[in-house]
């Protein structure tokens, strides 16, 4: 499996309540979108990339499922392991 590092854009919710619409910071709402998730690829379709946190003899856990249409870049990282 690769170890990747995804950046992709999630929906966000503005919760600090009434805002002016010809003041509203919307460039600092889009900032807040972006994500950035680390994990092994263990599946990808046209719909979604899923990510595992955790992998251990052919199980996985903590498995993220970003979709597609969200996804800005997967650069693949070089595992480094100290013994």
């Amino acid at each position: 499996m690769k170890l990747v590092k995804i950046v992709w854009n999630d929906s966000i919710l503005d919760t600090s309540g009434w805002a002016d619409l010809d003041t509203y910071d919307f460039n600092n709402h889009l900032k807040s979108m972006r994500m950035e998730t680390v994990g092994y690829l263990i599946k990808a379709t046209d719909e979604a990339v899923f990510v595992a946190q955790t992998v251990a003899n052919n199980q996985i856990a903590s498995v993220v499922s970003i979709p597609s249409g969200c996804i800005k870049s997967i650069r693949k990282l070089n595992k480094t392991f100290k013994e």
